[in-house]
């Protein structure tokens, strides 16, 4: 989720538009979205599969547009995961910078050692 520092919205909208840039994808990472029916109030947690994403689309936005009230987004993240690099100019600030990890969006200039030893895979919760 690196990738998407300082993409503006909020964590409801994630999984609507399937937010992406730099290579990366919020559905890359997306676990469950825990949803209010909004015609019976009923609270539906959808798996990432029940979501539907697509590139920039979702059941959200282009299956049941206003069916379901988004209340919290689960994303399943590993701190033993390589960043994804993949993105050419991402892949050129690293090189240039000889950095082992940069998150690059409007201006941020930030550089993130990626080193070996951390925990276990962690479920990070938006709400």
């Amino acid at each position: 989720l690196e990738n998407l520092t300082d993409i503006p919205g909020t964590a409801g909208a994630a999984p609507v538009q399937n937010i992406g840039a730099y290579g990366v994808e919020a559905g890359d990472r997306l676990q469950e979205v825990r949803c209010l029916e909004v015609a019976t109030g009923t609270e539906v947690i959808l798996d990432r599969e029940a979501c539907a994403l697509g590139y920039r689309d979702s059941l959200f936005k282009s299956v049941a547009p206003g069916r379901y009230l988004i209340v919290e987004v689960s994303f399943l993240l590993s701190t033993r995961e390589a960043p994804s690099l993949h993105y050419e100019g991402l892949a050129r600030e690293i090189a240039r910078r000889g950095a082992a990890w940069v998150v690059v969006s409007q201006g941020a200039d930030t550089v993130w050692a990626w080193g070996e030893g951390r925990p276990a895979p962690m479920v990070l919760t938006l709400r």
